[in-house]
């Protein structure tokens, strides 16, 4: 019932104009393989190929750009580095047998999705949904303040990317040794971006390498307290392509805002964001606003907004808000209103 409902969703999408990009595995993992150890289960990468495989025969035909796994970085982050999500640990142990086991099922799913398509003909282009979060030293920082920036933005930011493209499981996590399939995993890259952070040196901090992570205080914030800068887009788009080369679409750009004051400014600006990476050379070739509805943001329930329209909790009932109406006026007309 789930592989049709999905497939109806993917028929829907074609059927309106629209191209499907599939997510297999965003987050949640199903109850019985968390008993089992999440992330960290020595067999997850096996069953996961074998559920990639059911969801390209369910509906392959139908989608060409697939994405085994949402924000690694951030799953390992969030349960077993601060341990703010399930399953809540914080040990560099975990952490590092987490990445490898999401490495792995990225690697298993893109070979199991690539055979089955390649069974029937169909084409698909394969990557992860990448969360790109800069982590630079504070604007007023020093010395100490850019080498603790350092170890944790590559991490964070590249190590998932960079074992990739190549085909090892490098250091801290692994020591080089080959996984068959992982360099030619990623045919395009899904980047998500929201913000990036500041970090100071501090010495009471060895679980996050010494570095405080805070947003940058000479930007303004989100509601979520995130700093927004749209020219960090441009940076991001600009740096990925020049280190992989692999074609970008950006899979998640929003941000929280209760009252859709900041949204509409938001949207424009980061739109010119990415139109300038193109014109300095970044092959990029889509963009997916983060979101269409107003979502369950993870350990912050409903308290964050990140929608084009508004969910009534109580009733369900849908509100577009203004910032929907302009999204839809850049997308129909295929013009920007001039940057702020």
């Amino acid at each position: 019932d789930a592989l049709a409902h999905y497939r109806d969703m993917a028929q829907r999408c074609r059927d309106n104009g629209m191209e499907p990009l599939v997510t297999l595995q965003h987050f949640t993992l199903p109850a019985w393989l968390a008993e089992r150890g999440s992330f960290c289960a020595a067999d997850a990468p096996t069953l996961f190929a074998r559920y990639a495989a059911a969801c390209t025969e369910a509906m392959g035909d139908l989608v060409t750009h697939w994405m085994t796994l949402n924000e690694p970085g951030v799953v390992a982050a969030m349960g077993y580095l601060f341990g703010q999500w399930p399953p809540q640990q914080a040990s560099l142990v975990a952490l590092r047998t987490a990445l490898r086991t999401m490495l792995r099922m990225h690697v298993a799913a893109a070979v199991a999705v690539k055979r089955v398509a390649a069974s029937h003909g169909w084409d698909v282009q394969l990557s992860i949904a990448h969360h790109e979060r800069p982590l630079r030293p504070a604007p007023d920082g020093g010395p100490l303040d850019t080498a603790a920036a350092w170890l944790p933005n590559w991490m964070f930011n590249r190590w998932f990317l960079d074992c990739c493209a190549h085909g090892r499981v490098l250091p801290p996590v692994g020591f080089g040794e080959r996984l068959p399939g992982l360099r030619e995993s990623l045919d395009w890259l899904g980047v998500n971006y929201y913000t990036h952070d500041a970090v100071h040196f501090d010495a009471h901090l060895p679980l996050t390498m010494f570095a405080r992570i805070e947003a940058d205080p000479s930007l303004p914030h989100n509601a979520f307290g995130w700093a927004v800068d749209a020219a960090g887009l441009r940076d991001v788009l600009l740096d990925l392509w020049a280190r992989y080369r692999l074609p970008i679409i950006v899979t998640e750009n929003g941000v929280s805002d209760h009252h859709d004051e900041l949204r509409p400014r938001f949207l424009v600006d980061h739109l010119h964001a990415l139109l300038d990476a193109t014109d300095a050379g970044a092959d990029v070739r889509g963009y997916l606003h983060w979101t269409a509805w107003d979502n369950f943001e993870w350990a912050e329930g409903y308290s964050q907004h990140f929608g084009l329209i508004a969910v009534d909790r109580n009733t369900l009932e849908r509100r577009p808000k203004p910032s929907a109406a302009l999204f839809a006026q850049i997308c129909e007309s295929r013009t920007l209103p001039s940057r702020s």
